[in-house]
């Protein structure tokens, strides 16, 4: 009977596991072509039936198909450009606030401060290849470092270098060490493993770029086998996609391709050894036969001399180089070319296998290879379908940020601040602008959505309105005078004759046109029609 989570998690911790398989690292499987991959086909079935205990081994082959495979790249790559994320309101549901403005303002500089949309993108991205996606909000001052000097160890990765205080910033916390443990407020709580810092090298460096609570949880510590700190939760941002509530891990996009993501590895390495098999030409010789079935008709004397002839014929051509090798060879002696077979260079099969991983992680491959098959409606369709399952992962990210920043950056609880990503991406803009105009034009529609759709930002465009109307643009740049421009309404009895706007037809010669301009009956009033 298969043990349930929690019997697999004691097993895999005490390192007990009776799995023959369970602790042998994926770089020992390898397919018959000899190539190394990062897993054999047995054991991607054994991850995708228990996502949840092989977590870490899924995660690393998701971010190895991201750099590995083109059709994993671009699909994520396009997921994480695709909203607009410049469309963006700020607002409370509570409107009697006197003191609204200012803490808008204040909010709005935070979002600046933390570069929301970098950190929105990169959040898609891990949760496409991780699952979830983890960080931390800073708000106090970190301890600044002036020595300008590194070791080669301490510039390998990435790390805040704290040159100046931090006012407002989101620390990415790696995912190998966070957990989530539980749910408050409908909010996951996160834990972070405080043995990250004993396995690294330049611990006190690291120490100093990470938060002051996790920095103060390591240093606190009185039993290291308590190597699991609960964060607080008012700081934590955390996403989690793919999965149900009750998991501690989400899924990655690729896990339902890995199978013929390794597939496509392994044909394309086939075709290669294959072109290598015709780029090194076997050439072999057949000597002349004796009177006996078996024998040659040549010495061995003769034999060794006549192979050493055509080697070095055929040795001293250079590949590419034209020209004449004569040598003599004994009669009946004949030269052949090792065959070898060139049926899988068929782009059909590697073409199917594309479209394949594309479908298993859900986007059309006619979006990524216009030679694939589709058409504009399908394709429509599934940008659609693609967008919709972004937008829920900005919205959960979201939530988790407006929790966040009113917690340490507006602290009013009479007054709870939000920021909400307008579904907008480069691929509806046209069809929100066409909605945002119609409501404006015909409705109580909001010029802020109507700007924001076309891909401003809002507050510059009022900015350069307000330039425009200081400068008095209006006055000094005036529109020139069409017909486009200007009305008969708009127009003097004098200018009538001026050569401005659409030149009037004097020289008419319909009989209508005639009788109107001589009894003027255009000029005449008319009653008007309705209320």
């Amino acid at each position: 009977m298969k043990k349930n989570y929690n019997e697999h998690l004691e097993e895999k911790e005490s390192g007990n596991s009776h799995e023959f398989n369970t602790r042998i690292p994926p770089s020992y499987y390898s397919i018959n072509s000899g190539k190394k991959l990062p897993c054999s086909s047995e054991m991607i079935k054994i991850y995708t039936n228990d996502p949840m205990f092989y977590n870490k081994e899924i995660r690393e082959l998701a971010w190895w198909a991201y750099n590995s495979n083109g059709v994993i790249t671009n699909t994520i790559d396009y997921m994480c450009a695709m909203p607009t994320l410049n469309s963006k309101i700020v607002f409370t549901k509570d409107k009697q606030k006197s003191n609204f403005q200012k803490l808008k303002k204040r909010f709005e500089s935070a979002l600046s401060s933390i570069r929301d949309s970098e950190i929105i993108r990169d959040s898609i991205r891990k949760n496409c290849n991780d699952g979830v996606s983890f960080y931390y909000l800073i708000t106090d001052e970190q301890s600044a470092s002036n020595n300008k000097y590194m070791s080669s160890n301490q510039v390998d990765s990435i790390i805040e270098l704290n040159e100046t205080k931090v006012k407002c910033s989101l620390f990415a916390l790696p995912v190998d060490y966070c957990k989530i443990v539980g749910i408050i407020n409908s909010s996951y709580v996160l834990a972070f493993d405080l043995n990250f810092f004993d396995e690294i090298d330049n611990k006190e460096k690291k120490l100093k770029s990470y938060p002051k609570e996790i920095r103060e949880a390591y240093l606190n510590r009185t039993e290291k086998n308590n190597n699991w700190y609960v964060l607080n939760n008012n700081n934590t941002v955390v996403t989690k996609v793919r999965a149900k509530r009750e998991e501690p891990w989400g899924r990655p996009i690729a896990l339902s391709a890995f199978d013929n993501i390794m597939y496509s590895d392994y044909f394309i390495d086939t075709k290669r050894n294959t072109l290598d098999e015709i780029n090194n030409k076997l050439i072999y010789q057949t000597f002349p036969e004796g009177k006996e079935k078996g024998t040659s008709a040549l010495t061995s004397t003769q034999q060794q001399e006549q192979h050493n002839t055509v080697k070095s014929a055929l040795s001293n051509r250079k590949q590419g180089q034209f020209g004449l090798a004569f040598v003599s060879l004994a009669a009946d002696t004949k030269l052949s070319l090792l065959d070898v077979q060139t049926d899988i260079f068929n782009d059909n099969t590697e073409s199917n296998l594309q479209d394949k991983i594309a479908g298993d992680v859900g986007f059309a491959a006619s979006l990524l290879n216009g030679a694939s098959k589709g058409n504009y409606s399908t394709q429509m369709t599934n940008l659609e379908l693609v967008s919709s399952e972004i937008f829920e992962w900005i919205k959960q990210f979201q939530t988790e940020l407006n929790k966040v920043l009113n917690a340490n950056i507006i602290k009013d609880l009479t007054c709870f601040i939000e920021v909400d990503y307008l579904p907008i991406t480069f691929v509806n803009k046209e069809k929100m602008i066409t909605c945002a105009k119609e409501l404006y034009m015909n409705g109580k529609g909001s010029l802020q959505a109507w700007i924001s759709a076309c891909g401003f930002n809002f507050d510059s465009y009022l900015a350069m309105l307000d330039e425009e109307m200081e400068e008095d643009y209006e006055n000094k740049y005036p529109v020139h005078k069409t017909s486009y421009t200007l009305s008969g309404n708009d127009l003097e009895p004098s200018d009538i004759d001026k050569s401005t706007g659409r030149p009037n037809k004097n020289d008419s010669t319909n009989e209508n046109t005639v009788k109107s301009k001589t009894t003027a009956s255009n000029n005449q009033p008319k009653p008007k029609v309705g209320k």
